[in-house]
């Protein structure tokens, strides 16, 4: 399955929510802008040699994101982390009415989805493995914690 269904899906509701369900069609949205973005993200770093685990995947791929040591992907990790602060927000705070901004969420989707890799094809080598060490450490601490 390509990631960017989950954005169309996301799209076809902002336009055309249900009938009486606008409330869950919004929040839907943002849940759905948000897997769009984590799950394009998620197969761009495993493609990096990333281990990515489904238990930790969320925090893995955008603190990992964050951790790479070039403020371009950095601010990128940073978006993903506010699209998944949405989509949390949206799935489980659900008293009163959702308020989602279809138009920011997008922005960001867009941002992660379509600038990702071309600053990373930018990034000369050397940088580019010192990024992928620093995320792989990363990962492998949200993965395994330690217990003091």
């Amino acid at each position: 399955m390509d990631p960017d269904d989950f954005y169309k899906v996301a799209e076809y509701l902002n336009a055309k929510p249900l009938s009486g369900k606008e409330d869950a069609s919004q929040r839907t949205v943002a849940s759905r802008i948000y897997y769009a973005a984590f799950l394009f993200a998620r197969q761009v770093m495993t493609g990096w040699g990333l281990q990515i685990q489904n238990r930790f995947a969320h925090t893995q791929v955008a603190e990992g994101l964050k951790c790479s040591g070039i403020l371009d992907i950095w601010q990128l990790g940073d978006k993903l982390s506010k699209l998944q602060a949405e989509r949390i927000q949206a799935d489980y705070e659900i008293g009163g009415s959702a308020s989602v901004d279809f138009q920011i969420l997008s922005l960001y989707w867009y941002d992660v989805r379509r600038k990702l890799l071309p600053i990373w094809e930018k990034v000369p080598e050397p940088e580019q493995k010192t990024a992928i060490d620093k995320m792989r450490k990363k990962v492998e601490v949200v993965a395994n914690p330690s217990h003091d």
